[in-house]
């Protein structure tokens, strides 16, 4: 595109650092260093793929007269519980919850609360510290890994919700919303909550997609939202659509970058970084076919053979598709979405034939665990 890159990240050895013109390793939670290098290079736009940084690209915006979201749009982002605090003063449906920062004020928010309950950092992403619990003796435990995974040592207590788990991914114009995709997942075994497997287009009723369509409306609205990328996480129950949570950033393991731009034959990161520098068109694209993220899951053990990655990847319908373990790896349990092994991206004309090109391609992989 012509663009001068100026890239940061907490690693000195970032896998984006050959890709970028400038590099400098600063933590993306440090908002002044992130600010001065910035200023240093004159940059004309400004953009993260993760929630941790969206705070620290929202303030350097701010000082500079950038275009990105606003420090207070970040913050109800990034935050669960200020973006639960927001999402009941716009009346948009969601769980009952409570924020908590010791295991005493856990325990009796448990019981004013009952049983089962999501417990999850405050601002955390991947699921990492997110689990289900059932009792006392499970809430002691599972808080005390939360708090770990707690930036700002918060915890969100809610209450469970039940239906059909989905996400919706958009991108806003001007203040409107144009979906690209929504699917419904299947999650991990409890007390885990990470994903297993995105199918786009969902398999939801024609009520029910009005009642999405209509939701992603309220939220972008009700939290100021005006332009760039969004993800959604939604739980649907009938024609009820409540939020678990959303980010001012894409769908991370290449669902925006790959499976997206393939399903709507448009260049979704390209508007988004012409968007940061500029008032772009309303994007135009057609939706047709079917896609899916499926994670590929191992079993506990160490890899004595793993062959056919090559193949899987070449399979007919696959956009992408890798296990990032080798041969001698231990695999133990995966309780969050950072540890799953390895993932595929594929297209066909509908869910039935997708299916079958998932099958195929998974059929050319041969792991051996003892």
């Amino acid at each position: 595109m012509g663009i001068e890159v100026c890239a940061t990240d907490w690693s000195s050895n970032a896998e984006g650092k050959p890709f970028a013109h400038h590099f400098e390793a600063i933590d993306l939670k440090d908002k002044e260093k992130t600010l001065q290098w910035a200023l240093e290079h004159q940059i004309n736009g400004v953009l993260t793929a993760a929630d941790i940084g969206v705070p620290t690209a929202a303030y350097v915006a701010e000082k500079m007269g950038l275009r990105y979201h606003s420090e207070l749009l970040a913050l109800r982002a990034t935050n669960k519980y200020a973006m639960r605090q927001h999402a009941l003063k716009i009346a948009l449906p969601g769980p009952e919850f409570y924020c908590v920062s010791s295991d005493t004020e856990a325990i009796i928010s448990a019981e004013k609360q009952g049983f089962p309950l999501l417990v999850k950092p405050v601002d955390s992403q991947s699921s990492r510290g997110v689990s289900v619990v059932n009792n006392k003796e499970e809430l002691l435990l599972k808080f005390s890994e939360a708090m770990q995974a707690s930036i700002s040592g918060r915890v969100m207590l809610e209450e469970m919700m039940t239906g059909t788990e989905g996400s919706v991914e958009a991108l806003v114009h001007e203040g409107k919303p144009y979906i690209l995709g929504i699917c419904d997942k299947i999650k991990s075994a409890l007390p885990y909550r990470y994903d297993l497997e995105l199918n786009y287009p969902g398999s939801y009723s024609p009520s029910q997609q009005s009642s999405i369509i209509e939701f992603v409306g309220k939220l972008v609205t009700g939290f100021e939202i005006k332009n760039g990328v969004i993800h959604i996480e939604i739980m649907v129950t009938g024609d009820k659509v409540q939020l678990i949570e959303f980010a001012v950033r894409g769908c991370g393991s290449k669902v925006i970058t790959h499976l997206m731009p393939a399903m709507n034959a448009f260049d979704v990161m390209g508007w988004v970084i012409e968007n940061a520098f500029q008032t772009v068109p309303a994007p135009i694209f057609r939706s047709g076919g079917a896609g899916v993220l499926k994670f590929i899951m191992l079993s506990s053990g160490r890899i004595s053979k793993l062959h056919g990655i090559e193949a899987m990847k070449n399979s007919e319908g696959v956009l992408d598709a890798d296990l990032e373990r080798k041969e001698g790896d231990v695999l133990g349990v995966v309780a969050d979405g950072r540890s799953r092994p390895g993932y595929l991206l594929a297209l066909a004309e509908n869910r039935e034939a997708l299916n079958q090109t998932v099958q195929n391609a998974l059929n050319k992989l041969e792991v051996v665990i003892v």
